[in-house]
């Protein structure tokens, strides 16, 4: 067959860009190295200019690394050493502009790729930090990770906590996240294996409190901004679906905030109230009329599941998506207590238990089947209380109870036995009302509000009273406590709402601010938003 003139000119013009060529010569294709450096080497036939290589490696991430090759003197080469990348599978894509002389002086742009991988027994090299951004902000800030050795698995230790996650982008550039927990001025440092690079500063900064408290009494809802714990000021109150001035709702103690709103309960009724995404209560609160307790009342939540306590038992509920009720079942197996009763649920994500305080003890209930609760085991006859009590279990089996002169702890570890394990201090802070408790620094202490103030105790072991003050104004209808944004203990009695530290010093605790509310004559709670 007779070649034509232009498939003579196509085979002439491949052989010239043929002999105009670019090659990696280190590593070989599908060679594994077992060094930590790694060797590449790159070359061409005739001069080249616009040289630029990537490196993908596992994940995959790119990089340009052109940066760090150098020419070879007199040569048409370039050769680099890679140091602090994982053992792994990875690619290099090398691509320049040859000139070719054969073809009247012309350019062309060539492309090569290498396939290699990292084996190495040595330990890897150490990643750099060179700089972090920011270097302000709360906890919560994502940061930015500038350096060098980055690659898939580094983590970060920021302050205290080590093995912080991290998204690594390129071999320079990764982000993490600073966690919760740690204040003030911290070290952050990247790290692959055991081996971590320099540290630099991160300044952890705490952002003014939203506090927005809601206490709930014998005819309102009453909303109560604490940003300034100094002076908390009253700023709205809403009359819900069972109240009414006429007292339709006698008998308040026990209030929870879901994700909704808030859930109270009276001795007639259990009612859920939405709050707004301003903080403003209601308009619209649903309400059921439930059995009639002729004591007072607690309700506590597990994540749509409530239970409600009542004079001689519990009652189940479900938390719909409205935020409206549905009673789910009852037992009326409990401890009679003739002066109050309180309930919580085991601090795990779904509680097969729930705990019933009373005047003589604790019942646990067995709720894996929320509408048929059993009582499962109780202990009476412990510290009797003539007022009514409080419960709070810290973790999933330690069970604190307040009473009228006291603290007492209970294991619930086998909830079919349930055991008294410390009782003390005893009349220490004697309450003419309900003795409400608080947990916190993670449940290793609580606050204690009586009729009178307030105790702050160390309840890691046996609870040991640590100090207490007295109150503005004594509650002879009621008290109840809880922690707020910022750390401070808030009280409130049948006619007040004050704030305390309880932080700073805790055998000395400091009241900080108050507010007076409107007057409850038969009961108090009052919650954080």
């Amino acid at each position: 067959m007779k070649a034509t003139p232009a498939s003579l000119s196509i085979v002439v013009i491949a052989v010239f860009l043929a002999s105009c060529s670019m090659t990696i010569t280190r590593p070989t294709e599908n060679e594994s190295i077992g060094t930590a450096a790694i060797p590449v080497a790159i070359s061409a036939n005739t001069s080249w200019s616009n040289l630029r290589v990537e490196l993908v490696a596992p994940g995959p991430i790119t990089t340009d690394i052109t940066s760090q090759f150098q020419f070879v003197a007199g040569q048409n080469a370039a050769e680099a050493s890679l140091t602090g990348y994982a053992n792994g599978a990875y690619r290099l894509n090398a691509q320049a502009d040859l000139y070719c002389w054969y073809c009247a002086g012309t350019t062309w742009t060539a492309n090569v790729t290498r396939n290699f991988s990292i084996n190495a027994s040595t330990t890897p090299v150490a990643p750099t930090l060179t700089s972090i951004a920011p270097t302000t902000g709360p906890a919560g800030t994502q940061i930015t990770l500038q350096g060098t050795g980055f690659a898939n698995g580094m983590t970060a230790n920021i302050g205290t906590q080590t093995g912080v996650a991290t998204a690594v982008t390129t071999a320079t550039t990764a982000s993490t996240t600073i966690p919760n927990g740690l204040t003030g001025t911290v070290n952050v440092s990247v790290q692959i294996g055991t081996q971590a690079s320099v540290t630099r500063a991160f300044t952890i900064t705490v952002p003014p409190a939203v506090v927005q408290l809601y206490r709930s009494g014998d005819t309102d809802i009453q909303r109560i901004d604490a940003a300034n714990a100094a002076a908390p000021m009253l700023v709205g109150a809403a009359f819900a679906a069972g109240l009414s001035p006429g007292g339709m709702g006698a008998g308040t103690v026990g209030c929870v905030r879901t994700a909704f709103g808030l859930i109270r309960s009276t001795t007639t009724n259990i009612e859920s109230c939405p709050i707004g995404a301003t903080g403003v209560i209601g308009p619209n609160c649903s309400s059921l009329v439930v059995l009639s307790s002729g004591t007072a009342t607690d309700v506590a939540i597990a994540g749509t599941l409530v239970a409600r306590s009542t004079e001689n038992g519990i009652q189940t509920f479900r938390l719909n998506a409205n935020g409206s009720l549905t009673q789910l079942g009852s037992s009326n197996n409990g401890t009679l207590s003739p002066t109050g009763s309180a309930v919580d649920f085991p601090q795990v994500a779904s509680p097969s238990v729930v705990v019933r305080a009373h005047a003589n003890g604790i019942d646990v209930f067995d709720i894996s089947a929320p509408a048929t609760p059993v009582l499962a085991g109780r202990v009476v006859n412990a510290g009797i209380s003539s007022t009514g009590v409080d419960v709070k279990i810290a973790g999933s089996t330690r069970v604190l109870r307040s009473f009228s002169n006291g603290l007492d702890v209970y294991d619930i570890t086998n909830p079919a036995a349930p055991v008294r394990i410390a009782a003390g201090p005893l009349n220490v802070g004697l309450s003419s009302s309900r003795a409400s408790l608080a947990l916190f620094a993670a449940g290793s202490r609580a606050v204690r509000a009586t009729s009178d103030g307030i105790e702050v105790f160390d309840i890691a072991a046996n609870p040991i009273r640590l100090g207490g003050v007295g109150g503005d104004l004594s509650s002879s209808a009621g008290t109840d406590v809880v922690m707020d944004a910022s750390g401070h203990a808030v009280r409130t009695s049948d006619g007040n709402v004050e704030i305390y530290d309880v932080t700073t010093n805790q055998s000395t605790p400091t009241r900080i601010g108050n507010v007076g509310v409107n007057l409850s004559a038969t009961g108090v709670c009052i919650i954080n938003r």
